[in-house]
């Protein structure tokens, strides 16, 4: 039994024929049939049932290939391990960060991260929380940033920062910086589409019955909170924006920015990683470039109780 071995019966498991199965391993179809064929003999049970059309595993199969891939993560981990050990921050960075926080949060610390880590190569993805959960648990991903709080046995997070919500309209009073919940007509909020999980966090604030919005004559399902914006700007109503994206504003857009009055609905941003995540050394590096990059706006600890979030704007 060998490693190439089990990837030739998950790729056979994906395509679920063995010509597709082949081609996806660059090896003739007579070579992967007769090395599953033999990895089959030495288990003593078929993996696959060969008579269903489309090719599909056995029962027996299921778990054999529920294991072969466990076995391919952890030897990778193990060449992964001693790549980081001999170059904590060099290969491969795996990071993926939620769409509400990519385009706004990146910008910020990335440059001087890269510049420290000249023989680091960064794979970026946005993917929603529960892309990342998947990915990660898939062992490709290797480090994710989102907002908390997020629960898995086997999945570690930690803080990295807070950030505020702040109201984005036309329409508000302009000599008027602080409004509350109550003083604002829901039915004109824009939202985010289902699946991002600041569309949840907003609801869960604003107490929003999930049918906000049916009477109007134009319901959009925004995908990004950059499509919200544009949305207020020409159709009116309002939106909320985290700090950062209110930040990245330019200077006409920050004049429609409101705050929420005390106390301010907040998110907290953090690190996701898997248990077993080795490179200490760059997960460090990545914290302090992230903290050292944040505006005064988004603290690393809440603000005291009874005080105000900050407002200010940085250029």
């Amino acid at each position: 039994m060998n490693l190439q071995q089990l990837e030739y019966i998950l790729a056979l498991e994906e395509h679920r024929h063995f010509v597709k199965a082949a081609e996806a391993c660059f090896v003739t179809q007579s070579t992967l049939s007769m090395m599953v064929k033999k990895l089959e003999e030495e288990l003593g049970a078929p993996i696959f049932d060969r008579k269903q059309k489309p090719l599909a595993p056995t029962p027996l199969g299921e778990k054999i290939l529920r294991q072969a891939r466990l076995v391919l993560q952890q030897a990778g981990q193990l060449k992964a391990m001693v790549d980081w050990e001999q170059n904590q921050l060099g290969g491969c960075l795996r990071l993926g960060v939620i769409p509400t926080l990519a385009p706004y949060l990146l910008p910020l610390f990335l440059p001087s991260f890269l510049a420290a880590c000249p023989d680091l190569q960064v794979e970026l993805r946005e993917m929603q929380t529960q892309e990342m959960e998947r990915a990660m648990l898939a062992g490709d991903l290797d480090l994710g940033i989102l907002a908390l709080p997020f629960g898995h046995p086997t999945l570690v997070q930690e803080s990295l920062f807070y950030e505020d919500f702040l109201l984005y309209g036309d329409d508000f009073e302009m000599e008027k910086n602080y409004f509350l919940t109550e003083e604002l007509d829901l039915s004109q909020l824009w939202l985010l589409e289902e699946g991002h999980c600041l569309r949840q966090q907003l609801v869960d604030f604003c107490a929003l019955q999930l049918q906000t919005g049916e009477s109007r004559q134009l319901n959009y399902l925004a995908g990004s909170l950059e499509s919200l914006r544009m949305l207020v700007d020409y159709q009116g109503g309002f939106t909320i924006l985290p700090r950062l994206a209110g930040q990245a504003l330019p200077p006409k857009q920050q004049a429609s920015l409101r705050s929420f009055a005390a106390p301010q609905p907040y998110r907290e941003i953090g690190l996701l990683r898997p248990a077993n995540f080795e490179r200490q050394a760059l997960l460090d590096l990545l914290k302090e470039q992230i903290w050292s990059h944040l505006p005064p706006a988004c603290p690393r600890e809440l603000p005291a109780a009874g005080k105000s979030w900050p407002v200010h704007f940085e250029d």
